[in-house]
């Protein structure tokens, strides 16, 4: 290989290494917290901020739902920031060491970053945790859907 094919290729790997980890560090968030707030409305007894508005109709519940959207997005990175952070950190150090991230990678990063919430006991019932591991998962699989385009074919 040439030396400018060699930078050229280097080049696009560190853009891609950049991409993934915004990626993941800026959407991974919200996307979670958006899967919380739609499971946290339709799945029975959840906790969940719905009560009200169930009793008035569905234009009242899906008024109420989007209008949590807007909140959630940015109450999404107090959150769940660090989960974004350490998920785009371990995403783009696979790409660079190995080449695209797997599925299997993504879907074991967001199962690893539940395990770690229910060992520390920030799950308290089963619907909650069910909640949790979809709002893990949601967004491991949804970025890893975006990111995968960004990495070279390696030869």
């Amino acid at each position: 290989m040439s030396d400018a094919s060699t930078e050229s290729q280097s080049k696009r790997v560190a853009m891609a290494e950049l991409k993934t980890f915004l990626v993941c560090a800026l959407l991974g968030p919200p996307i979670g917290g958006c899967a919380v707030v739609l499971l946290s409305a339709v799945v029975p007894g959840a906790s969940n901020i719905f009560t009200e508005f169930r009793e008035d109709g569905v234009v009242a519940m899906v008024f109420g739902l989007l209008m949590t959207i807007a909140f959630v997005a940015p109450l999404s990175f107090i959150f769940g920031g660090i989960q974004g952070v350490i998920s785009g950190i371990a995403m783009a150090s696979y790409g660079a060491a190995r080449g695209k991230p797997p599925l299997w990678f993504a879907l074991l990063l967001g199962a690893a970053l539940f395990l770690t919430m229910f060992l520390f006991q920030y799950v308290q019932d089963r619907d909650s945790a069910a909640i949790l591991f979809v709002a893990h998962m949601a967004p491991a699989v949804l970025c890893w859907l975006f990111c995968r385009r960004f990495w070279p074919v390696v030869k």
